[in-house]
């Protein structure tokens, strides 16, 4: 996990607190090499919070998306198409596809997904796309 956030230094701190996993992803439109970095997203970030390896006993995490280049909705597609192909773990139905959440404050590039985990608990994940000018 790359980000832990505590809203309190209470007693009971694990149990407020947001975890967030970042990754690196860029629209396979731009440049091929993006492409694995799909299958990235989905077994090194989603299945981590699924297998319960981040997050657990917590009901809300969230990924953190770099783009490297390329449009967001793009990406959201190909991530999304990504999650019934995968072979590293058990694919994903359309269920937990990444939706697309209302703005906030004017940013645009925010998603969430619903997904059951391992021992049957649900996560909530909440997707912020960060688009960077890397010229």
């Amino acid at each position: 996990m790359d980000l832990s956030l505590y809203g309190s230094w209470e007693r009971d701190y694990i149990k407020k607190r947001f975890v967030w996993e970042a990754k690196r992803i860029g629209d396979k439109r731009v440049d091929k090499r993006y492409t694995k970095l799909y299958s990235e997203y989905v077994h090194e970030a989603i299945y981590r919070f699924i297998n319960r390896e981040y997050a657990s006993g917590l009901d809300d995490a969230g990924v953190l998306g770099y783009v490297l280049a390329g449009q967001v909705s793009n990406i959201v597609t190909d991530i999304n198409s990504t999650m019934g192909r995968v072979r590293k773990n058990k694919p994903l139905s359309r269920s937990n596809h990444l939706a697309h959440s209302a703005p906030i404050n004017g940013f645009q590039d925010k998603y969430h997904s619903h997904h059951t985990r391992t021992d049957k608990t649900i996560i909530n994940l909440y997707h912020l796309f960060l688009t960077f000018d890397f010229n």
